[in-house]
């Protein structure tokens, strides 16, 4: 069966039946003439135990082991319960503790700070993920070492966009001479197979991934994670410029991060974003469609779509 009539069976968003594939949960098999998947009865009993299960708060290793090792049914409960427990002990503290501060009349970062230790309780100790983070290949990198890095990329990407402006000027003024000289039949080749695009930012927090090389595609693929309004956590992947400010991109980003949001470029020949529905009278994009398209369909974002930089919230 289809995606569609699987979210109708199951009442999850197709996105969230991706995410829940991405993450291995369940494996549809992909037919080889045209790489649509085929879903299964299984499948979706699978993944209705799956809602089930995140609508108890399983994280998706526990929801993985419990289908993978379904004898350590016990155990994995068992310690998800305990793991609940632990979370309602340390918020019931940090409760007792706020309840207890008294705040002071200036707000004054001192006086905030002897009233935060007038109220100190064990409930009020740091993370875990804070006392040790992890920070993958750029622990070794202070955060001002990071800023910088990142607005380097930032810069990059905006010099290379102006590159990119400049060229495809200079190739439509080319493409007019050629167009004179060639007649009428040339000019409207050349208009149909020129590439039309938008530059859009999308305002959500995502929490980065990865930066992976994609055989398939020939490129440096992002993967990270991201809530749409009313629809479930979900992995997108967009493909990194293949240039070197695009190269710079990619080693500022830390893995496991979150970031405020990111831009992207989308661009597709005029005559495939006609026959996709996506060109407006004026022979411009029409930028909503084009963005449900680059967020609902992994295949066209990952190859009309650029990521051009992340935003750090600052």
């Amino acid at each position: 069966m289809k995606i569609k009539e699987v979210c109708e069976r199951t009442g999850l968003t197709r996105r969230a039946v991706r995410f829940y594939e991405e993450k291995s949960l369940i494996s549809p098999e992909i037919r080889e003439e045209n790489e649509y998947r085929d879903y299964t009865e299984a499948d979706v009993r699978r993944l209705r135990l799956v809602a089930r299960l995140r609508g108890y708060r399983f994280s998706v290793e526990a929801i993985r082991r419990l289908l993978e090792r379904p004898q350590e049914a016990g155990a994995v409960f068992a310690a998800h319960r305990q793991e609940l427990a632990d979370e309602h002990g340390e918020t019931a503290a940090i409760l007792e503790a706020l309840d207890r501060l008294r705040l002071p009349a200036d707000g004054s970062p001192e006086a905030l700070n002897e009233a935060l230790c007038r109220a100190e309780d064990e409930g009020t100790a740091l993370p875990p993920r804070d006392l040790e983070p992890d920070f993958g290949r750029f622990e070794e990198l202070t955060r001002g070492e990071r800023d910088a890095l990142s607005r380097r990329a930032a810069e990059n990407v905006r010099r290379m966009e102006k590159k990119r402006r400049r060229r495809w000027t200079a190739l439509a003024a080319a493409a007019a001479v050629l167009a004179a000289a060639a007649g009428g039949f040339g000019l409207w080749a050349r208009w149909e197979t020129e590439p039309v695009s938008c530059v859009s930012t999308i305002g959500l927090e995502i929490v980065y991934s990865s930066g992976e090389w994609d055989e398939a595609l020939s490129a440096s693929v992002a993967e990270f994670e991201m809530a749409l309004p009313d629809e479930e956590p979900a992995l997108y992947r967009l493909r990194f410029p293949d240039t070197e400010a695009g190269g710079v991109l990619s080693k500022s980003l830390l893995p496991g991060a979150r970031y405020a949001g990111f831009t992207c470029e989308i661009a597709l020949p005029r005559r495939e974003a006609r026959s996709l529905g996506l060109l407006q009278p004026d022979g411009s994009l029409n930028i909503p469609a084009v963005l449900e398209s680059a967020l609902h369909d992994e295949d066209f974002a990952l190859r009309y779509a650029e990521l051009r930089e992340v935003h750090s919230g600052h």
